[in-house]
C-alpha cells in the first residue's frame, strides 16, 4: 500500500511539474521579465512607498473592508517582488498549477476527469488577464489556491472523517473568502457540490459543508463593519430585480457582457491569438520556446494516455460543471457596478474544464484507442493555448514599453516647463487608452495602457517621479469624456493643457473659448491646432480642422 501511495504521489508531482512549466514558460516567451500593467505600480510600489506600512493605515484607507487578505498580502508580501516581479509570477504559476492538480484530484474521485481538465483550466488564453497580470492574480489565483485546498480537505473529511481534515477545510475556506467575491462564491458552490456527492457518508459529515455559509457570513460582516473606500462601497451596492430598469436595461447589459467575455473573448484570444502567436514565433528567435512546448506537450500526452482512470457519472459531472461555471457569475447579476472583465471569467474555468474533459471522453468513448485520442486532444490544446498566449504576452510587453515611454516623456516635459508639482491639474489631449494597432480582442480594459484612466496614469508617474506630481488626466480623441465625468473633464477645469503627438512629444497648448464648451486650440506661438466641442455631455477633439 505504501508503495502504491508513493507511486501515486510521484505521478502527481511529475504532472505538477509539467503543468507548472506550461503555465510559467508562456510568460517568458518575450524575455525573462514581467510586463507591468495599470494598477501594478500602485499596488506593489506606491502604496508601500507612500506610507501604508501598518494595518491601521490599511484600515483607514478602507482596504480591509473588501478583499482584506489580498490587500494585506499586496502590501506585506507581493510588494517585495516589485523590482523582480517575474519571481512573483513564478510563485503565482506554482500556486495556479497546484490549484489545478487539487481540483483535478477531487473531481477525478467523483467523475474520473483527467488532463484535458488541467489544460483547459490552467492554459485557456482567455484567462491571461486574471492569471498573469499580477494586480488581478494576487486576488484570483491565490484565492483559487486556498479554495482548492479547502475543497481537497473537505473531500478528505467526507471520505475519511478525520477531524484535522475538517479543521483544515474550515480555516482554508475562511482565508479563501478574503481574496475575491467570485472566489468566495466558487468555494461555497464547490463545497456544496462535494457535500451532495457524499450525501450518504456516515456521521452527517457532509452537513459540515454548510460551514461555507458561515465563511461567507464572516466576510459580509467584515465588509459591513469596517470603513470602506468609495470604490469598495460601489462593489457591494446591489440592484434589486424588482424594477423595470433591472429587466429592460441592467439584465440585458449583463448578458451582453457574459457573451462578449466568454464567447467572443474565448474565440478571439484562442483562434486569432493562435494565428498571431504563430506569426510571432515564425518571425522571431523563439526556437527554444517551440522546443519546450513540444516536449511538455509530449510529456502531457504520455501522462494522459497511461495515467487516467475511467469516466464516472458523466451526467452528474456535466451538471456539476455547469453549476461551477455559472455560480461565480451570479454576483454580476446584482451588483450596481456590473463590470465583467476578462479576468472575471477565470473563476468559472473549473466548471468549464470539468465539462470539457467529460465531453471529450464521451466523444471518444466508443473508440478502441479512446485513451490515445483523449491524450492527443490534451496535448494539442496545450500547444494551441501556449502559442495563443505568445500573442497576449507580446501585447503586454508592447503596452508596458509604451507606458514607460509616455511616463518618461510626460514627467520630462512637466519638469522642463516647471509644472511638476502637485497643486496643478493637467490635461493631456490625444492620449489614448490603448497604443496597439492590433490585438486579439478589444474589450473593457484588456491590455490597456496606464493612459486608460487618470488613477493608473498617476500611479505610473508617481512610480517614476515620486509623489510630488500634479493630477494628470488623459483626454483621448473621441470621446474625450462622457456624461458621467464631464464635470471634471471639461477643459475649463485644467490649469495646464498638453497635446500628445502619439510618439515622443508633449506640446503645451492654449484653449481659447469659441462657443459654449467649444474651444480653439493653439500652440504658445499662435499656431492653430484644432478644436474641441461638447454634445450631449460627450467631449470631442478634432485636430487639423478649422472651427465649424
Amino acid at each position: 500500500m505504501e508503495r502504491i501511495r508513493a507511486r501515486y504521489a510521484e505521478s502527481y508531482l511529475a504532472l505538477f511539474c509539467v503543468v507548472f512549466a506550461l503555465i510559467f514558460i508562456r510568460y517568458c516567451c518575450d524575455g525573462f521579465r514581467y510586463f507591468y500593467q495599470l494598477d501594478d505600480y500602485i499596488q506593489f510600489h506606491n502604496l508601500t512607498v507612500g506610507g501604508l506600512d501598518s494595518l491601521s493605515d490599511l484600515l483607514r484607507a478602507g482596504m480591509l473592508a473588501d478583499r482584506p487578505v489580498a490587500g494585506i498580502l499586496d502590501v506585506y508580501f507581493w510588494s517585495l517582488f516589485f523590482d523582480n516581479m517575474l519571481l512573483g509570477v513564478l510563485l503565482m504559476s506554482a500556486l495556479y498549477a497546484a490549484s489545478a492538480l487539487m481540483l483535478r484530484w477531487v473531481w477525478a474521485r467523483h467523475f474520473g476527469v483527467g488532463n484535458v481538465f488541467l489544460v483547459v483550466y490552467a492554459l485557456l488564453p482567455l484567462g491571461l488577464e486574471g492569471v498573469y497580470w499580477m494586480s488581478a492574480a494576487t486576488r484570483i489565483v491565490v484565492g483559487l489556491f486556498f479554495a482548492a485546498a479547502a475543497l481537497l480537505w473537505f473531500e478528505k473529511w467526507c471520505a475519511g472523517g478525520k477531524k484535522y481534515t475538517l479543521v483544515l477545510y474550515m480555516l482554508l475556506q475562511l482565508v479563501a473568502c478574503g481574496f475575491y467575491e467570485q472566489i468566495l462564491i466558487f468555494s461555497v458552490a464547490s463545497v456544496l457540490i462535494v457535500a451532495f456527492l457524499h450525501r450518504h457518508a456516515p456521521g452527517h459529515r457532509p452537513l459540515w459543508g454548510l460551514f461555507s455559509f458561515v465563511s461567507a457570513g464572516v466576510y459580509a460582516l467584515l465588509m459591513g463593519l469596517l470603513p470602506a473606500s468609495e470604490v469598495y462601497a460601489a462593489r457591494i451596492s446591489l440592484v434589486p430585480p424588482t424594477s423595470v430598469y433591472y429587466w429592460k436595461t441592467y439584465l440585458p447589459g449583463v448578458l451582453r457582457q457574459v457573451a462578449d467575455a466568454f464567447a467572443a473573448g474565448g474565440f478571439y484570444t484562442t483562434v486569432k491569438g493562435f494565428y498571431r502567436g504563430a506569426q510571432i514565433l515564425a518571425g522571431g528567435r523563439n526556437i527554444f520556446y517551440i522546443i519546450d512546448i513540444a516536449v511538455l506537450a509530449a510529456l502531457l500526452f504520455f501522462s494522459t494516455r497511461h495515467g487516467e482512470g475511467p469516466l464516472k457519472a458523466p451526467g452528474k459531472g456535466l451538471i456539476a460543471g455547469l453549476l461551477l461555471a455559472a455560480a461565480p457569475l451570479a454576483i454580476f447579476f446584482f451588483i450596481s457596478n456590473s463590470w465583467l472583465s476578462l479576468r472575471g471569467t477565470v473563476a468559472s474555468y473549473c466548471g468549464i474544464a470539468l465539462m470539457a474533459d467529460i465531453a471529450c471522453r464521451l466523444i471518444f468513448s466508443r473508440l478502441k484507442s479512446a485513451g490515445t485520442a483523449v491524450a492527443g486532444v490534451a496535448a494539442a490544446l496545450a500547444v494551441i493555448f501556449s502559442v495563443a498566449a505568445v500573442s497576449e504576452v507580446h501585447d503586454y510587453k508592447a503596452t508596458t514599453q509604451k507606458d514607460q515611454e509616455v511616463a518618461a516623456v510626460l514627467t520630462g516635459t512637466l519638469k522642463k516647463d516647471g509644472n511638476l508639482h502637485r497643486d496643478l491639474n493637467v490635461g493631456i489631449l490625444h492620449l489614448e487608452p490603448s497604443y496597439l494597432d492590433d490585438q486579439n480582442y478589444y474589450y473593457h480594459e484588456h491590455i490597456h495602457g496606464v493612459t486608460e484612466s487618470d488613477w493608473a496614469l498617476h500611479g505610473a508617474l508617481e512610480w517614476l517621479a515620486g509623489p510630488n506630481i500634479p493630477d494628470v488626466a488623459p483626454l483621448p480623441e473621441n470621446p474625450m469624456y462622457f456624461p458621467w465625468n464631464c464635470a471634471s473633464r471639461r477643459l475649463s477645469n485644467f490649469d495646464v493643457l498638453y497635446l500628445y503627438d502619439g510618439d515622443e512629444t508633449m506640446t503645451q497648448v492654449l484653449a481659447v473659448p469659441a462657443a459654449a464648451e467649444t474651444y480653439a486650440l493653439y500652440e504658445p506661438d499662435g499656431t492653430y491646432l484644432g478644436y474641441t466641442w461638447e454634445e450631449g455631455g460627450y467631449g470631442y477633439l478634432e485636430l487639423g480642422e478649422p472651427l465649424p
